[in-house]
């Protein structure tokens, strides 16, 4: 059996059973609360390389004789 067949099996058994149904509910949930803190945390990697970056140029620009503030 494939997975996508398999998915939509158990998918279709847990809309049938309210019990199994409020189990996804549960997981969906845990799972767009993990994706968001994923997010958050790339958002946050991404803003840190960004001055990470700026960083890297001023020295840069030091090592080249010029002064930080003129740029």
């Amino acid at each position: 059996m494939d997975g996508e067949k398999f998915i939509k099996i158990e998918i279709k058994k847990e809309m049938e059973d309210p019990e199994l149904s409020e189990g996804t509910v549960s997981r969906t949930k845990e799972r767009n609360e993990l994706q968001q803190n994923c997010e958050e945390t790339i958002n946050q990697v991404g803003a840190t390389t960004a001055e990470l970056n700026v960083v890297d140029n001023i020295w840069d620009a030091q090592e080249e004789g010029h002064n930080a503030n003129t740029l």
